[in-house]
């Protein structure tokens, strides 16, 4: 009768229990004690074993020790706070926003001081009579606080111009006022009322592109000069031209915001006309 072989010690013997847990399936040892080739990979003639995850299915694998030979270091806490310089960001985040706000209250109070004081001053110095463009006639003072239309009206001579009223359409860009009126004659007049001084000089180049200067006025020619009149020294810039066959005068008042323009086929007869003529209130 021949005896069993014994079994090496270095053998892994299975457990007898695993806490309820099934036993695994354990390979019959060879005469050497080894198990089978394969066996534990899954795959035919493998030898992965040490990529098991344990001994038993579902265990967790072992812990791989760090690179130099302590303990895997802990992952860090979801909750872990925010490192010193996000929290130092944010106070100075904060000190910058407090500090333009208060730069933001100190500029709106010191133009808001502003504002009241040129105010104030704009007051003290608006005169209590009539502008100087609408001195010495009653209803010149009455008109200057109207409408444009209202200023230039109480800026004509009444003797000189009758029936006056508004185009439907002016050929000034630059004027905010325009009235055509008749002279004594029954020669039509246009006359214009200008913001500032800045609108008649526009005015005067829109008309000067229509011609070349080519002697004077009192001539019948093309002409850029200054107009004078020594009973009220009055002038200003007076143009002539030649426009579909007929001779047109356009003189403006350096002391008012004021122009008139006519026309005329003859230009002798419209220049003598022209000296005797006096448009303007006084």
């Amino acid at each position: 009768m021949t005896s069993p072989r014994p079994v090496p010690a270095d053998v892994h013997r299975p457990p007898t229990s695993t806490g309820g847990l099934p036993l695994p399936e354990v390979p019959a040892l060879d005469a050497l004690g080894r198990a089978p080739a394969g066996y534990g990979s899954g795959k035919p003639g493998g030898d992965d074993a040490a990529s098991l995850p344990g001994l038993l299915p579902g265990l967790p694998p072992e812990p791989t020790p760090s690179p130099r030979g302590g303990p895997a270091p802990a992952p860090a806490p979801a909750d872990r706070r925010r490192p010193a310089a996000n929290r130092h960001k944010v106070l100075i985040d904060r000190r910058l926003l407090a500090a333009g706000g208060a730069l933001a209250v100190t500029l709106i109070v010191v133009f808001g001081v502003l504002a009241f004081a040129a105010g104030g001053d704009t007051k003290a110095a608006s005169p209590a009579g009539p502008t100087p463009a609408a001195a010495g006639s009653g209803t010149a003072i009455a008109a200057a606080a109207g409408n444009p239309q209202d200023r230039l009206r109480a800026l004509l001579n009444p003797t000189a111009l009758t029936d006056c009223s508004a185009p439907p359409h002016s050929d000034s860009a630059y004027a905010d006022a325009t009235l055509i009126c008749k002279a004594p004659s029954g020669r039509s007049v246009t006359a214009f009322g200008f913001p500032n001084r800045s609108a008649v000089d526009r005015q005067i180049g829109a008309r000067e592109a229509f011609y070349v200067d080519e002697g004077n006025c009192d001539d019948g020619q093309q002409s850029t000069e200054r107009w004078t009149s020594g009973a009220d020294k009055a002038g200003g810039d007076r143009l002539c031209y030649f426009f579909a066959k007929r001779f047109y005068e356009f003189w403006a008042y350096d002391d008012k915001l004021v122009a008139f323009s006519t026309d005329d086929a003859d230009a002798t007869q419209l220049n003598t006309w022209w000296h005797t003529f006096d448009p303007v209130r006084h």
